[in-house]
Protein backbone atom coordinates (compact mmCIF):
# COMPACT_ATOMS: atom_id res chain seq x y z
CA UNK A 1 0.00 0.00 0.00
CA UNK A 2 1.42 3.37 -1.07
CA UNK A 3 0.81 6.32 1.25
CA UNK A 4 0.15 9.35 -0.98
CA UNK A 5 -0.57 13.04 -0.51
CA UNK A 6 -1.96 14.83 -3.57
CA UNK A 7 -0.74 18.42 -3.88
CA UNK A 8 -2.81 20.15 -6.54
CA UNK A 9 -5.09 22.96 -7.66
CA UNK A 10 -8.29 20.97 -8.15
CA UNK A 11 -9.77 21.98 -11.43
CA UNK A 12 -11.22 19.66 -14.05
CA UNK A 13 -7.92 17.85 -14.71
CA UNK A 14 -6.90 17.34 -11.09
CA UNK A 15 -10.40 16.14 -10.23
CA UNK A 16 -9.75 13.16 -12.47
CA UNK A 17 -6.34 12.53 -10.85
CA UNK A 18 -7.99 12.65 -7.42
CA UNK A 19 -10.67 10.19 -8.51
CA UNK A 20 -8.05 7.73 -9.76
CA UNK A 21 -6.13 7.98 -6.49
CA UNK A 22 -9.10 7.31 -4.23
CA UNK A 23 -10.24 4.37 -6.37
CA UNK A 24 -6.83 2.71 -6.75
CA UNK A 25 -6.63 -0.38 -4.50
CA UNK A 26 -2.94 0.13 -3.68
CA UNK A 27 -3.19 3.81 -2.70
CA UNK A 28 -3.78 5.09 0.83
CA UNK A 29 -4.64 8.75 0.23
CA UNK A 30 -3.46 10.48 3.40
CA UNK A 31 -4.73 13.88 2.34
CA UNK A 32 -4.88 16.63 -0.24
CA UNK A 33 -2.94 19.88 -0.10
CA UNK A 34 -4.18 22.68 -2.32
CA UNK A 35 -2.63 25.66 -4.08
CA UNK A 36 -3.78 28.41 -6.43
CA UNK A 37 -3.56 27.79 -10.15
CA UNK A 38 -6.74 26.79 -11.94
CA UNK A 39 -8.57 29.06 -9.47
CA UNK A 40 -7.81 30.89 -6.20
CA UNK A 41 -6.69 28.62 -3.35
CA UNK A 42 -9.98 29.17 -1.49
CA UNK A 43 -11.81 27.76 -4.52
CA UNK A 44 -9.41 24.85 -5.12
CA UNK A 45 -9.66 23.94 -1.43
CA UNK A 46 -13.45 24.02 -1.62
CA UNK A 47 -13.31 21.90 -4.78
CA UNK A 48 -11.14 19.27 -3.09
CA UNK A 49 -13.56 19.08 -0.13
CA UNK A 50 -16.53 18.83 -2.49
CA UNK A 51 -15.00 16.09 -4.65
CA UNK A 52 -13.87 13.97 -1.71
CA UNK A 53 -17.28 14.23 -0.06
CA UNK A 54 -19.10 13.43 -3.32
CA UNK A 55 -16.94 10.33 -3.80
CA UNK A 56 -17.28 9.16 -0.19
CA UNK A 57 -13.69 9.72 0.90
CA UNK A 58 -12.71 11.44 4.12
CA UNK A 59 -9.10 12.50 3.53
CA UNK A 60 -8.23 15.86 5.07
CA UNK A 61 -7.73 18.90 2.84
CA UNK A 62 -5.14 21.50 3.81
CA UNK A 63 -4.74 24.82 1.96
CA UNK A 64 -1.31 25.92 0.82
CA UNK A 65 0.11 28.65 -1.37
CA UNK A 66 -2.33 31.38 -2.39
CA UNK A 67 0.11 32.96 -4.85
CA UNK A 68 3.59 32.73 -6.34
CA UNK A 69 6.46 32.29 -3.91
CA UNK A 70 8.59 34.66 -6.00
CA UNK A 71 7.49 38.22 -5.16
CA UNK A 72 8.53 39.66 -8.54
CA UNK A 73 6.39 37.19 -10.47
CA UNK A 74 3.42 38.95 -12.08
CA UNK A 75 -0.03 37.69 -11.13
CA UNK A 76 -1.67 35.66 -13.85
CA UNK A 77 -5.31 35.44 -14.72
CA UNK A 78 -6.97 32.13 -13.85
CA UNK A 79 -7.74 29.93 -16.89
CA UNK A 80 -11.50 30.41 -16.73
CA UNK A 81 -11.75 29.62 -20.45
CA UNK A 82 -10.69 26.05 -19.56
CA UNK A 83 -11.82 25.45 -15.96
CA UNK A 84 -14.70 27.91 -15.67
CA UNK A 85 -15.19 30.44 -12.87
CA UNK A 86 -15.30 27.74 -10.19
CA UNK A 87 -12.42 25.60 -11.44
CA UNK A 88 -14.70 22.65 -12.20
CA UNK A 89 -16.05 23.75 -15.55
CA UNK A 90 -19.12 25.41 -14.06
CA UNK A 91 -20.33 22.22 -12.38
CA UNK A 92 -22.50 23.36 -9.46
CA UNK A 93 -20.45 23.23 -6.26
CA UNK A 94 -22.18 24.21 -3.00
CA UNK A 95 -20.47 26.97 -1.09
CA UNK A 96 -20.30 25.11 2.23
CA UNK A 97 -18.23 26.24 5.18
CA UNK A 98 -15.32 23.90 5.88
CA UNK A 99 -12.94 23.72 8.80
CA UNK A 100 -9.61 25.34 8.11
CA UNK A 101 -7.05 22.89 9.46
CA UNK A 102 -3.31 23.32 9.60
CA UNK A 103 -1.50 24.71 6.61
CA UNK A 104 -0.44 22.38 3.83
CA UNK A 105 3.18 22.75 4.93
CA UNK A 106 2.41 21.64 8.50
CA UNK A 107 0.26 18.77 7.25
CA UNK A 108 3.10 17.54 5.03
CA UNK A 109 5.58 17.73 7.90
CA UNK A 110 3.24 15.89 10.27
CA UNK A 111 2.51 13.10 7.80
CA UNK A 112 6.17 12.56 6.86
CA UNK A 113 7.11 12.42 10.55
CA UNK A 114 4.26 10.01 11.32
CA UNK A 115 5.19 7.76 8.38
CA UNK A 116 8.98 8.03 7.92
CA UNK A 117 10.18 6.89 4.53
CA UNK A 118 6.67 5.92 3.39
CA UNK A 119 4.98 9.07 2.11
CA UNK A 120 4.88 9.91 -1.58
CA UNK A 121 3.93 13.47 -2.46
CA UNK A 122 2.26 13.69 -5.83
CA UNK A 123 2.56 17.34 -6.84
CA UNK A 124 0.56 18.05 -9.98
Amino acid sequence: MHKVILDSDPGVDDALALYYLIRHPDIDLLGVTTVFGNAPVSVTTRNAHFLLKAWGHHAPVNPGAAGPLTPDMPPEAYPVHIHGQNGLGGYPVPDEAVDQPDSAAQFLIDQVRANPGQVRILAV
